[in-house]
């Protein structure tokens, strides 16, 4: 992966898949992106923009390739800029309701309950509380 100082995010062959799909949703994906350049990406619903942002954002890590972003990042909400920071900065210090609860979403994956399983985005995994008596519990 090229870096140069002045590349504020460099994807190398960023491939990733859903474990209930049986074709990649992003497939080998290469992009940088210098200081001062801006990207807009544009596609079909469902070709995978969302999943893309999600993975440079850091809330989904890629089945295959790297990352690399800038040093900062920012958080913006109904067209202003509220907060901008390391990702460590934002997460332990919001500079507003808005930015902590953001960030924290980020940390929680939607679940279904399916008999003894938990169903993701990312597959199923086995629901341990029922086996301890300790009953339902939200992932």
């Amino acid at each position: 992966m090229t870096n140069d100082k002045s590349d504020i995010l460099c994807l190398e062959n960023v491939s990733f898949k859903f474990s209930t799909m049986t074709t990649p949703t992003i497939a080998n994906v290469k992009l940088t992106l210098a200081k001062g350049e801006i990207l807009g990406l544009l596609g079909a619903s469902g070709c995978g923009k969302t999943t893309l942002l999600r993975i440079i954002a850091g809330f989904v890590s890629p089945s295959a390739g790297t990352v690399a972003i800038a040093d900062k990042v920012a958080v913006m909400h109904h067209g202003k800029l509220l907060q901008v920071g390391t990702p460590e900065e934002i997460y332990y210090q919001p500079a507003s309701c808005f930015v902590a609860q953001f960030v924290t979403q980020a940390n929680f994956l939607p679940a279904k309950h399916r008999g003894e399983f938990w169903e993701t985005e990312i597959g199923f995994f086995r629901d341990r509380s029922q086996k301890s008596g300790v009953g339902s519990r939200k992932l």
